[in-house]
């Protein structure tokens, strides 16, 4: 199952702040993208996975909602 970009943060162990300068992104741009990362430019995109040290294949792409919908979905079979 694919992961959600705070997710992935959070398995990183870094805060918005420290993931977002690391990026060299805004922390309200990181929190908008963690809720919907289909608006996230794809450069900056790339920067903040090798932040996390994880490949796209493992982000899942959409809103956070449809994701934990898809968990729910999975958990409950």
């Amino acid at each position: 199952m694919k992961l959600t970009l705070r997710m992935i943060r959070e398995n990183a162990g870094k805060t918005e702040q420290q993931a977002a300068k690391e990026a060299g992104i805004d922390v309200k741009t990181l929190r908008r993208w963690e809720k919907n990362n289909r608006s996230a430019s794809l450069s900056l995109f790339v920067k903040l996975l090798k932040v996390y040290r994880v490949s796209v294949s493992q982000v899942y792409i959409g809103s956070e909602e449809e994701a934990l919908a898809e968990w729910r979905k999975v958990i409950n079979q």
